[in-house]
């Protein structure tokens, strides 16, 4: 009954005072309420990071929520849960990245998954699927710091000042990597403007 009560109460709560809960009580419950909101998303990002390495983004993702667990000390009251809760998840990719001798390569096949309709909106369907899979492969060639940043940017949808604070670099330097690596895109995906 009483779990039931914290469950209740945890969803009016927003992140940063739950975050504050487990900082300074060791609050499980308020924990596990995080886990809930963020462990799907996380593992997401993880999953884009790592060219769709299920295995190695569920274990990063665990290993991110278990870093919040025993940093809860490090956690300050006028700090946005959110980029700080990203900033532990990019410095384990980045450590990842940097102790692996070569960087895998994985092949990031979108499968085709649509309804029975007209041949019009099937054509569409598969362009637009077609689009996605050389984004995919596009994305493919950059590095790992771009692939994260774009991950971040456009698909966690973090705003260029929280991108920022995760990667520890300037926003002017944020701004212009976006840019480079959108006008990479555009010229990789230039087939694809009419989709």
């Amino acid at each position: 009954m009483i779990r039931f009560l914290h469950k209740r109460k945890s969803r009016h709560l927003v992140d940063e005072d739950l975050m504050q809960r487990v900082a300074e009580e060791r609050c499980e419950w308020a924990f596990d309420e995080l886990y809930q909101r963020y462990a799907q998303r996380l593992m997401g990002f993880f999953y884009r990071v790592y060219h769709q390495d299920r295995e190695r983004a569920a274990d990063d993702c665990q290993e991110t929520f278990m870093k919040v667990w025993y940093m809860r000390h490090q956690y300050k009251a006028d700090f946005a849960f959110r980029p700080w809760l990203y900033t532990i998840a990019y410095n384990i990719s980045r450590s990842y990245f940097r102790h692996a001798e070569l960087q895998e390569k994985y092949t990031a096949e979108q499968s085709l998954r649509y309804e029975e309709t007209d041949s019009d909106d099937a054509e569409l369907k598969i362009d637009q699927a077609t689009m996605r899979k050389a984004l995919s492969e596009a994305l493919e060639r950059l590095p790992s710091e771009q692939r994260t940043l774009f991950a971040l940017r456009y698909e966690e949808e973090l705003t260029v000042a929280q991108v920022s604070q995760i990667l520890d670099m300037p926003e002017g330097t944020v701004k212009s990597r976006l840019h480079r690596m959108l006008n990479y895109l555009k010229h990789e995906l230039k087939d694809y403007e009419r989709i």
